[in-house]
């Protein structure tokens, strides 16, 4: 194949539609889903840790060098894509300059050098935060940690996508934002002009844009609440006051116990973490890391520490 023939095929693999035919993004999701479930039940067959540890250890180090390779390695590159492109989103994918475009000794040697190197995908960060899960925090704590990132986020994601583009019926915390900001500003300090710009440069359009929404925040905070009672059932009334409950022990063997309060506030506080995560705050002048290591991070720290 000449490097004449490489951009079309490019254009037809990179081609946003034939990554995501649907709005909802189904595919990522279950596969998201699914291999957080595939890990609980590998955790009630192999001991969380050391094994389940070290099996995990290993499994984020294969898939960062997997990775590395892509970035250097065209037709490794090519392949993973072939397999695994409709899962990924777009800033993950990556390009190769077009052949006739190539830079240096690159058209010497008939080896294409990269435009864009691709991000690490979001499934590396979810290795990472389930390892990191299982280093830290009890094993009530990391399942359910596990199980909030594999129902809590994807159905964020997918209300959001319900209501916004098919119920045309959603607000954005961006745009939510931007209206509170407007109308918190002084008269006539806005440029009501045609390219939308505010006073201090920020444009209209791009905070109306899209991002997190309202409606995905409230699925993701109720989904939360009710992935705690998974591990963390409500107490059995008992007559001696004794928990009869293995799920209900920690390692230490003290009883853990919720009250309705606090796995509110871990849906909450779960919910704000999906929405900023991996988004550039302005306040601290610095990017989030992914939500797939921020949320069971967040939700194993709530309730090793705020659990009673």
């Amino acid at each position: 194949m000449t490097n004449r023939d490489r951009p079309r095929q490019d254009q037809r693999r990179h081609h946003p539609m034939s990554v995501r035919s649907d709005g909802l993004h189904l595919s990522r999701r279950v596969q998201h889903a699914c291999t957080g479930l595939a890990l609980l039940a590998i955790s009630h067959v192999v001991p969380p840790y050391p094994t389940g540890l070290v099996l995990l250890v290993i499994a984020t180090f294969a898939f960062h060098r997997s990775h590395s390779r892509r970035i250097n390695d065209e037709a490794w590159d090519e392949w993973y894509l072939e397999r695994f492109g409709a899962l990924l989103r777009e800033h993950e994918r990556g390009e190769w300059d077009e052949g006739d475009a190539a830079i240096g000794d690159s058209r010497i040697t008939g080896r294409r050098r990269r435009k864009t190197s691709p991000a690490l995908p979001g499934a590396f960060y979810f290795l990472l935060g389930t390892t990191l899960s299982c280093l830290l925090f009890t094993t009530v704590a990391a399942r359910t940690s596990l199980l909030v990132l594999s129902i809590a986020d994807p159905v964020a994601g997918l209300v959001g996508s319900l209501f916004g583009e098919y119920l045309h019926w959603n607000v954005s915390w961006e745009r939510l934002l931007f209206r509170s900001r407007r109308a918190l500003l002084p008269r006539g300090r806005e440029k009501k002009i045609g390219n939308g710009m505010m006073d201090d440069g920020s444009s209209a359009t791009d905070e109306e844009g899209g991002g997190p929404s309202v409606v995905g925040s409230v699925a993701c905070a109720l989904a939360t609440v009710m992935c705690t009672y998974a591990y963390i059932p409500r107490p059995p009334v008992m007559d001696d006051g004794i928990v009869r409950d293995s799920k209900m022990i920690s390692a230490s063997g003290d009883a853990i116990s919720l009250s309705l309060g606090l796995r509110l506030g871990v849906g909450i506080i779960t919910a704000a973490t999906e929405a900023v995560a991996g988004r550039r705050l302005g306040l601290i002048g610095m990017r989030l890391p992914d939500d797939n290591l921020m949320i069971p991070l967040v939700v194993g720290g709530l309730i090793d520490f705020g659990a009673v």
